[in-house]
């Protein structure tokens, strides 16, 4: 590597002086000189260099394991088999690499082998084999994961252990006590404002903007090329970012570093950015939760005690994750939470609507066994198959009724009349949408008494929101029958099932209700 005078990424711009590469792990000859053809004009970074080499090994491999070793047979297939073979790259411990990292492989490929046909090396292959158009893979989540968002019960607990938070490597210029204040203040504001962790450690120390009165962050959205946003924040948020303003004006930094709130302390000519950088933060975060020990998760086991929470996935970005889904579990229209994070599209934004199998499944068991019928009497689901495959979500609570539930809740032969329904299964889950239901329906009795409507009119309301308001007591008084750490349980659960019914409830926007809102 000392021989190559390669940069070892764009986070660290100085040459690798370690290390080797050994190109002997791509079988075919045509494709190993192409790669070291391609390596020798654009000299990349060296872990971009390394990338394109595990992608071409997997190519290699794929092209030996279907026996197409000769390049003049190649075709689109057999470049449609090396594309699928990286898509499926995956860890020494079997699991896939991120969706991210496999794309990266595949468009460095790609990249060889276009080289390849402008340098004139791939002559003997045929034209076909070459990529027709941009290949990504595709970032489904699977039902069954938990989603990258850390859950509040976690992050409880890493606000208590936020004094073992501080710098994993050297201090340079800044004292290790300054450097700690730092990255206790930069987990904060991750915290607090959803930003990501590059759009947090390039603030500059002018980032606050007091508009009446409401305090707002001003940050640069590298990722869309989106500079001066501005996002509102509490007065809590405004004052840690106001504490360690005050603390930063006496920090030992060169004129240069001034605009930055929170400043590198490596000064090495090479490290230009000038402020902390994601990676540094990262290792921060990764060198605190070792110390912490275990975390318990939001799930329990089987001896009904919390799981231990994966501590591998208390990450910078994942608290990024969370401020979407906290605002996701507490009801906000996701047009709302769509500005907050300034995505580009809606459906981006509905990702954090949606919750994991398992996850749903003890909610329901949770809430499944306080379920009442429509005079507020218990009418417990067995299991939580039982709760969706015998019932369907209505505005209020669940429906069992036949026709209904086969018609996905869309085909009520009495025209949604819940209360008045022996079909009806509300349960603790649907509590707020019961009360600003019957909220409703008394602004709309005192409307019709206002307007002098007819007394059948008037009575209809009466009795709906009686009807309502027997089940909604009801189920408050079953749950004040339980201890503090089972009501705790079930308002979780009632969130998660909250969520999963608005994932399935995308809003319509109109076209002019977007005006000239940024993308």
């Amino acid at each position: 590597m000392a021989l190559l005078d390669l940069r070892i990424n764009a986070s660290r711009r100085w040459p690798a002086t370690q290390g080797v590469l050994d190109f002997r792990a791509i079988d075919p000859p045509w494709l190993r000189e192409v790669v070291k053809d391609w390596a020798l004009a654009t000299r990349p970074y060296l872990q971009r260099l390394r990338e394109t080499l595990r992608a071409c090994q997997a190519a290699s491999h794929a092209l030996a394991a279907a026996g197409r070793t000769d390049p003049a047979s190649l075709g689109a297939g057999d470049f449609t088999r090396i594309l699928d073979a990286i898509a499926e790259q995956r860890r020494v411990d079997g699991s896939l690499y991120s969706a991210s990292h496999r794309n990266l492989m595949l468009y460095q490929f790609c990249q060889a082998i276009e080289h390849g046909r402008a340098s004139g090396l791939m002559a003997a292959v045929p034209d076909p084999f070459r990529p027709a158009h941009r290949h990504r893979v595709r970032n489904d989540p699977n039902e069954d994961e938990l989603g990258k968002a850390l859950p509040e019960t976690v992050i409880t607990q890493l606000d208590t252990q936020l004094h073992l938070l501080g710098p994993a490597g050297r201090a340079g210029a800044i004292t290790p006590a300054d450097l700690q204040q730092m990255h206790q203040t930069i987990y904060r504001i991750l915290r607090d404002t959803g930003r990501r962790p590059g759009e947090v450690v390039s603030l500059h120390v002018g980032c606050l903007e007091v508009v009446d009165g409401q305090p707002n962050l001003i940050y640069d959205n590298h990722k869309a090329g989106r500079m001066r946003r501005r996002l509102p924040i509490t007065t809590d948020t405004a004052e840690v970012i106001t504490t360690w303003q005050r603390r930063r004006i006496r920090l030992p930094v060169p004129p240069a570093l001034d605009r930055w709130l929170f400043p590198s302390p490596l000064l090495r000519a090479q490290q230009s950015r000038g402020h902390l950088t994601p990676a540094c933060t990262g290792r921060a975060f990764k060198a605190w939760v070792a110390q912490i020990g275990t975390l318990d998760g939001e799930l329990l086991g089987p001896d009904g005690i919390p799981a231990p929470f994966d501590r591998a996935l208390v990450t910078p970005y994942a608290l990024r994750h969370s401020y979407a889904q906290r605002h996701a579990d507490a009801g906000v229209p996701v047009d709302v939470l769509k500005e907050l994070m300034d995505h580009v599209a809606v459906a981006t934004t509905m990702g954090y609507y949606s919750v994991g199998l398992k996850r749903k499944q003890q909610a329901i068991r949770s809430v499944g066994s306080l379920a009442v019928d429509a005079a507020g009497n218990p009418a417990p689901f067995t299991s939580p198959t039982a709760y969706q495959r015998a019932s369907v979500s209505v505005p209020f609570g669940n429906c069992t009724e036949p026709s209904n539930v086969k018609a996905g809740g869309g085909a009520c032969p009495i025209r949604f009349q819940c209360a008045g329904c022996g079909f009806y299964r509300p349960d603790p889950s649907y509590l707020p949408a019961l009360e600003q239901h019957v909220a409703g329906l008394r602004a709309d009795r005192e409307t019709a008494e206002a307007i002098g409507a007819a007394d059948y009119v008037i009575d209809n309301l009466t009795a709906e929101i009686g009807a309502f308001t027997r089940v909604a007591e009801q189920m408050r008084h079953r749950l004040a029958e339980l201890t503090s750490d089972e009501r705790d349980e079930v308002e979780q659960a009632s969130k998660i099932l909250r969520r999963a019914r608005a994932a399935r409830q995308l809003p319509v926007i109109t076209r002019g209700s977007l005006g000239g809102a940024a993308g």
